[in-house]
């Protein structure tokens, strides 16, 4: 029998519209080489341990720094989680923050694997109607009079699978609607970074509620096969999630990884790769 080694199977000379993998040559394979190589280079080898709930330290101070440059608001290291991308982010937030048969709320139309996850914990999916503007307010404030949802499921910005964007009068209004009707919002913000001819909003996070969880992940802004993401949230929501028996038990989640993608960071060359992107994006068009 004939072994299976190759990451994807996609026939030659066929595109796959259902998948989100990158391109081969957008994953820079030169910077994480000089990073690895740097690290592995040091004395220091407590990035080889457990770590803490929250995940490394020195990664969440220097990603914190970073991200404090792109949102252009001050991003608090104590409101970063390390988690492994955002499906096991999803994943542990569902367990967190509901039971099964709960209802939640998503977008209409949404990204088909969250869903996936979402069954996994037999949760009851309701559909919002979404137009170009993002979620439709009006179809939410209707749905929220039949019933009450542990939490809004909702991808801001440049919407898989529509592309659009949700308004920054919507977003206020969607914190709102969250505070009057004590509902979570689980935003997955992992194309912010990814703008190539307007700017968007400003992200979920920036609204520092205790109703907003906002999840990232570096599969988009650097390479998938690291599974390193993140989330941020209100220190109310923190203590909650970080409580999990899998993360005490597991010290964190990457912490090699971490410190691996701490020195693209520290280096620069996370930036350099994000606007790789977008040059390249705008020669092509």
């Amino acid at each position: 029998m004939k072994l299976q080694t190759a990451q994807i199977q996609v026939p030659e000379n066929f595109i796959d519209l259902g998948r989100g993998d990158p391109d081969l040559d957008l994953l820079p394979l030169n910077f994480l080489q000089q990073a690895a190589q740097n690290r592995l280079s040091q004395s220091d080898n407590e990035f080889l341990q457990y770590g803490t709930e929250k995940g490394d330290g020195y990664f969440r101070s220097a990603f914190a720094k970073f991200l404090s440059n792109k949102y252009n608001f001050t991003v608090d290291i104590e409101s970063l989680l390390v988690t492994s991308g955002i499906s096991a982010g999803l994943d542990l937030l569902c367990t967190r923050f509901t039971n099964p048969n709960d209802i939640i709320f998503v977008e209409e139309p949404t990204y088909f694997l969250a869903l996936e996850i979402f069954a996994d914990h037999g949760l009851k999916v309701v559909s919002i109607q979404t137009d170009e503007h993002g979620l439709v307010i009006d179809d939410l404030m209707l749905k929220l009079k039949e019933a009450k949802p542990k939490f809004v499921y909702v991808i801001p910005t440049f919407q898989n699978p529509g592309g659009r964007t949700l308004s920054q009068i919507r977003r206020e209004q969607l914190v709102s609607l969250a505070k009057e009707h004590n509902f979570l919002i689980f935003a997955d913000e992992v194309y912010q970074f990814l703008n190539y001819t307007e700017t968007p909003p400003n992200t979920l996070a920036s609204f520092d509620s205790e109703q907003v969880i906002s999840l990232g992940s570096f599969s988009k802004i650097l390479a998938p096969g690291l599974r390193l993401g993140w989330l941020q949230t209100h220190q109310s929501l923190m203590q909650r999630i970080t409580s999990a028996g899998m993360l005490s038990s597991g010290g964190g989640m990457n912490p090699f990884t971490s410190a691996v993608v701490r020195d693209v960071i520290e280096s620069g060359n996370l930036e350099k790769k994000i606007l790789y992107r977008s040059n390249k994006y705008l020669l092509n068009a």
